[in-house]
């Protein structure tokens, strides 16, 4: 198990972080991404926990806040978009429901250190395991 990066849960605060990466990865799967209201509102209704204790304890147990971990599984969303080269770049903030082109793009060479346009060109364009992302 160890050998394949598997590791096994033992308590209920693992169990209930692990729920939260399971629940923001399942999201980026149903694109257009449309969240109605606040994440923090759609996470504590489907794991029936307060948004409060759910954030202490994610960024007690992985150093991010649950915002922040959500940011960067989107961006790794658009490197996938990106490298697909089925999108323009508004098309993709529209899916990852971004306001406008211009948030996207900061973030994205934020956390990436470079622009969407400088990695759709790069040659070695490399992205991260969901499960890698912290």
């Amino acid at each position: 198990m160890h050998s394949n990066n598997f590791e096994i849960i033992h308590s209920s605060e693992e169990i209930l972080v692990e729920k939260i990466k399971h629940f923001l990865f399942n999201k980026l799967e149903e694109l257009p991404l449309d969240i109605k209201v606040n994440l923090s509102q759609v996470l504590s209704a489907e794991l029936n926990h307060e948004y409060k204790s759910l954030s202490k304890l994610f960024s007690h147990s992985e150093k991010i806040t649950i915002e922040k971990y959500f940011i960067r599984l989107k961006i790794e969303k658009v490197k996938e978009l990106i490298q697909l080269k089925q999108h323009t770049f508004s098309e993709i903030g529209y899916l990852l429901d971004y306001n406008n082109v211009n948030h996207l793009s900061r973030q994205f060479k934020e956390i990436v250190g470079m622009s969407m346009t400088e990695y759709k060109n790069y040659d070695d364009s490399k992205r991260n395991h969901y499960d890698e992302i912290i």
